[in-house]
């Protein structure tokens, strides 16, 4: 298997391990007809999220991409930011991986900042102009990297995901505590 396939589905079975740890996964209807050989669409519930949902298409034997898509939502009364990270892949290179806290009510939302900060000096990070209805839903620090093949590159996404995530799920429920 390559390495990049590899290193993405750690990154899969990571994500689901960390969402095993802090949710219970539902079965939202409908939902069994899409979880098929080569697709998998499951989703978590948590009293520190509303939804959890990763989406992985796995066509590496037909058409020799692998994709994934998975977002968190805090919950209605949270202004915490939405949590994804998106990737497509062939066997060689990443062609397109992209990762974000998405504000939603508070653009600087003490997530944000922080998420901003960790990605800020990301060396293979692509700037990409975005069109308008993605710039009203991403952040200005979303990482977006095309062309990823570099082990260390591929590490660097790794980890990222596991800092991401672990930041995320460890943050997004955690009451604000503000100085007086």
């Amino acid at each position: 298997m390559s390495q990049v396939w590899t290193t993405l589905i750690e990154i899969q079975n990571l994500l689901v391990a960390e969402f095993d740890k802090t949710g219970v996964e539902s079965q939202e209807p409908g939902m069994e007809r899409f979880n098929q050989p080569g697709w998998v669409n499951r989703v978590w519930t948590s009293g520190n999220y509303r939804r959890a949902h990763i989406d992985v298409v796995d066509a590496r034997s037909t058409k020799g991409l692998w994709m994934m898509h998975c977002c968190v939502f805090p919950h209605i009364h949270n202004p915490a930011p939405i949590f994804g990270f998106d990737v497509i892949a062939g066997p060689n290179k990443i062609t397109g991986c992209f990762v974000d806290f998405s504000p939603t009510l508070e653009p600087d939302h003490h997530m944000c900042q922080w998420f901003a900060n960790e990605v800020k000096d990301l060396q293979w990070r692509r700037q990409r102009e975005l069109p308008d209805w993605a710039q009203r839903i991403f952040s200005p620090s979303m990482v977006a990297a095309g062309f990823v093949k570099e082990q260390h590159e591929l590490d660097q996404i790794l980890n990222l995901a596991k800092t991401t995530v672990d930041y995320y799920l460890s943050n997004v429920g955690a009451p604000i505590v503000t100085g007086k």
